[in-house]
């Protein structure tokens, strides 16, 4: 009996644990309550978004001095949850441990994936890991972005400008030059024409054929 009653006991005592931890509120895109930004790195960063954004990953920066598990992967995933963070968002997570050093995680959904490419997002996490061993956390969290944005540059061009558009475009300059070929050129033997000056107005006239006309 005393089993049967511990079990219910065990399982509220874990649901009081997991209320009580206190994850960051989402202010928008870029969260940066690490203070890891300067004014240029959250400009880029803020581009690098805006680009993935067009091509349909909606990106999240989140920046904390705390980790209340001590698993930065772990904690990515809760915060992509508890912020309903769809199937096409992608989170970067920079966290910082008690000893003041920086620890990088992330958690993309399955559209966002699909679409950056799973071994690109990790190899660019993997590489904002190892860059704040060294360096600021800023640097890597925009290096991080540009690199997932620079792989949406063909594709957004690509969606940017529809294929008819070019048609259109190449059509408008054969029938430009066609015109000029029909205005300047002599028909007969496509020699230039020459203008010349005469009583009853302006001719051109063919200087190899003799072709004349007003």
């Amino acid at each position: 009996m005393r089993k049967l009653l511990a079990v219910p006991l065990l399982v509220s005592t874990l649901t009081l644990c997991a209320v009580a931890v206190e994850l960051p509120l989402a202010v928008g895109a870029v969260n940066d309550y690490g203070q890891t930004l300067d004014r240029g790195q959250r400009q880029r960063l803020a581009a690098a978004i805006d680009k993935l954004r067009v091509a349909g990953v909606e990106l999240v920066y989140l920046a904390s001095w705390r980790d209340p598990f001590g698993d930065a992967s772990y904690y990515a995933r809760q915060v992509h949850l508890a912020w309903e963070l769809g199937s096409n968002a992608a989170l970067m997570v920079f966290v910082r441990d008690e000893r003041g050093r920086w620890h990088v995680a992330g958690h993309i959904g399955d559209q966002a994936r699909a679409i950056v490419g799973g071994d690109r997002w990790e190899a660019l996490r993997v590489r904002a890991e190892s860059a704040v061993r060294t360096g600021p956390p800023g640097v890597a969290a925009v290096a991080w972005a540009e690199g997932l944005a620079e792989r949406q540059d063909v594709g957004v061009r690509r969606t940017g400008t529809p294929a008819w558009t070019a048609w259109v475009a190449g059509a408008g300059g054969i029938a430009v030059v066609l015109f000029a070929a029909r205005r300047f050129l002599c028909p007969h033997c496509l020699r230039p024409l020459r203008k010349r000056r005469s009583w009853g107005g302006i001719l051109w006239a063919c200087p190899r054929c003799r072709y004349t006309r007003a």
